[in-house]
């Protein structure tokens, strides 16, 4: 019996259309200014995801639906043709999503060899689109290389290098390795708008380990916003998507709150920047599904879309969550996530700055005793702070050799980073 293969009777009928379009268009060519009205009927998931799209490319959700179907229509009469222009279009679009003028371009790119006369010409720009430059974009951007490459519609993936649960460590040598090369960065902890976390902690502990897609208004996705400077005293931001976690699940929700304390304790040693981000619901699964540029959506992010993760670890906030669970994960985090090596200076700081701190890293009675910008300022600063900086750490020796401070959670906003253990 004969087996009828799918795929073969697809292709075939697209050839078939093919060669019929191109015999028509010899016969009777059609007018490029003329635009013919239709109507077509959406189901609301494609509508949601058109949507969400054309306002990213701040266009109209027709002109959206537009672009698709001429892309098919290229795609299909010349696959190779459009693979190129896609790949010129992406390169471009990646600048413009993280807000960098095409005048910033060169300023980043130089060592590419690419200029503004080679940005006005589509053939002078896809000759220096070679793989060490997409490999750079690939790496400095935080995107895969198969978008890129017009081979993959997911714009980021979360590879084992970005990966925090159950390795909270690589995300803490990350910020630390970002400071001291001069980088400031924020990270935020992103949600849904619609997302109850307290009423999702409450929820079968267990639930989330079925094996089925994980409910966005029950997770939280982590992603680094990183402000970069280059030679030439331009600025941009990039943003470094990590993997996204369910709430609903302690152990997830306690290395999430074990990364919530390393980065308030970071900010009160290092100024290191942390939020709380709430995304509208289709923009956060765009986000953890990577079929969206973190940019689009973080890097403009509305006023009042903030949520606070550090009350999920006040004990004396009148907006305190979760309060019955803090002892259950103030132990498991002296058991199993203590986080507290990765704050010394020797992760922060560059040899300029540590050849001062002699003694063991302790942290600052005053919780700021140590705070430098990246290893350029480094050097100007620890000689001022040397003296300052022993004498708090051997204030800190003395009042804990006298009076061991017992476990304490931490104040709602302005507390201090040795108060939890």
């Amino acid at each position: 019996m004969r087996t009828l293969d799918l795929g073969a009777l697809l292709q075939s009928l697209v050839e078939k259309g093919t060669r019929h379009i191109a015999q028509l268009e010899a016969e009777q060519p059609p007018s490029p200014d003329t635009l013919v009205p239709t109507t077509i009927r959406l189901t609301p998931q494609t509508h949601r995801f058109c949507k969400v799209h054309a306002d990213a490319l701040n266009i109209s959700t027709q002109a959206f639906i537009a672009q698709i179907l001429e892309g098919v229509m290229e795609t299909t009469q010349h696959p190779r043709a459009t693979t190129v222009t896609l790949i010129r279009d992406r390169f471009l679009a990646l600048f413009e999503a993280h807000g960098i003028p095409l005048t910033t371009i060169p300023a980043i790119l130089g060592d590419y060899g690419v200029t503004l006369s080679a940005l006005r010409n589509d053939d002078r720009l896809l000759d220096l689109i070679n793989d060490p430059l997409i490999d750079y974009l690939a790496t400095t951007f935080h995107v895969t290389r198969r978008w890129l490459t017009g081979q993959s519609t997911h714009m980021t993936a979360t590879d084992y290098h970005v990966r925090w649960y159950k390795s909270p460590e690589l995300l803490c040598q990350r910020v630390a390795d970002l400071h001291q090369s001069g980088a400031r960065v924020q990270v935020h902890f992103v949600k849904s708008g619609g997302s109850d976390l307290a009423a999702a902690s409450k929820e079968d502990k267990d639930s989330s380990r079925s094996g089925g897609p994980r409910p966005p208004d029950r997770t939280v996705c982590l992603v680094l916003d990183i402000a970069h400077r280059t030679s030439d005293n331009v600025n941009y931001h990039t943003y470094e998507r990590w993997e996204a976690q369910p709430w609903n699940y302690w152990r997830s929700r306690f290395y999430l709150k074990a990364l919530i304390l390393f980065c308030d304790r970071a900010q009160e040693q290092y100024k290191l920047q942390y939020t709380g981000t709430q995304l509208d619901d289709d923009e956060f699964t765009a986000l953890i599904t990577g079929t969206i540029l973190p940019a689009t959506v973080i890097g403009r992010v509305r006023a009042g879309r903030m949520w606070y993760p550090e009350d999920f670890l006040c004990s004396d906030s009148p907006k305190a969550e979760e309060i019955d669970e803090l002892p259950t994960f103030l132990e498991w985090r002296q058991e199993e996530c203590n986080l507290d090596k990765y704050l010394a200076p020797s992760f922060w700081l560059g040899d300029d700055a540590r050849r001062y701190l002699h003694r063991p890293f302790a942290f600052s009675s005053r919780g700021g005793g140590m705070i430098f910008h990246g290893a350029a300022a480094a050097t100007a600063e620890a000689a001022a702070r040397a003296a300052e900086v022993e004498e708090s750490i051997q204030q800190e020796e003395r009042a804990r050799a006298a009076a061991p401070v017992a476990p304490v959670a931490p104040a709602a906003r302005n507390r201090d980073p040795n108060e939890l253990p």
